[in-house]
């Protein structure tokens, strides 16, 4: 069970802009309510088989043949006919379970950084059935780049990097 900081927990006629509302519980009991220490045993991370890359390298072939852009990327343009299963299971255990999933097993070495970027969105249209824009141009990923001069800042299409 996770508590809410005591020095946050106050009335809201406070001056304190973080404060929550004195009718705030000072602890939640629920499977999203976790601490560092409720996830050691690891079994919110689920570790991607051979057999689940193979399926996501065939979805992306498939994928690619369409010459969509990445934020196109759905169950029905990137199939996954066995993983598709297991990563709708793990969407419901985000949203009535802990609410957190790693996965693990896909590397940046895998692929080129378009078709990783089109992996993403792949797999992630399978957890979540709406994507999250990043900013008003409505980008879905955002690079994060040391020089203002590269134009690598933000792209979820098929176009060279």
């Amino acid at each position: 069970m996770a508590l809410v900081h005591p020095s946050t927990h106050s009335p809201t006629s406070t001056s304190d802009p973080y404060a929550l509302p004195s009718s705030f519980p000072s602890s939640i009991a629920s499977p999203l309510s976790w601490t560092g220490t409720d996830l050691a045993d690891e079994s919110y991370i689920y570790y991607l088989t051979p057999t689940d890359l193979s399926e996501i390298k065939n979805g992306l072939e498939v994928f690619k043949s369409y010459g969509l852009n990445g934020d196109l990327a759905t169950p029905s343009t990137f199939p996954l006919p066995t993983l598709g299963a297991k990563l709708r299971a793990i969407s419901s255990g985000l949203y009535t379970g802990r609410g957190v999933c790693l996965i693990r097993g896909l590397t940046p070495e895998m692929y080129e950084p378009e078709e990783g970027m089109v992996v993403f969105m792949g797999v992630q249209s399978y957890i979540a059935g709406a994507k999250g824009r990043q900013d008003e141009k409505g980008n879905m990923v955002v690079h994060i780049t040391p020089s203002a001069y590269e134009s690598k800042h933000a792209r979820h299409s098929m176009d060279s990097l």
